[in-house]
């Protein structure tokens, strides 16, 4: 859902490429976004960082610099970080209750 508002607001001014769910990484996962782009480009990959993370609470990673000429500049949008949260169990021994974090 995010992808696609992003990719709304960028479309009346660049030509974008929909790539979602093309890039489906086994093994690990990406949190957060991740802007890259051609060292040529490093003015919009640095704008378009600086903005996904103004007053936002979404967490962007550095900007990285390609050295692949022609190459394009990329929005990754990652898996959300699930927050801490507690939640509150009771034991088997009847008044047994403790708090469990979960990361």
């Amino acid at each position: 859902m995010f992808a696609g508002q992003i990719i709304t607001s960028l479309a009346p001014t660049f030509l974008i490429d929909d790539g979602r769910a093309s890039m489906l990484p086994f093994g690990s996962f990406a949190i957060g976004v991740h802007v890259s782009g051609p060292k040529e480009a490093s003015l919009l990959v640095d704008e378009l960082t600086v903005a996904l993370a103004a007053g936002n609470p979404l967490m962007v990673a550095p900007p990285e610099y390609l050295d692949q000429a022609n190459s394009k500049v990329t929005i990754f949008v990652g898996v959300k970080r699930v927050p801490e949260i507690a939640i509150r169990t009771e034991g088997i021994a009847a008044g047994d209750s403790r708090d469990v974090r979960s990361h």
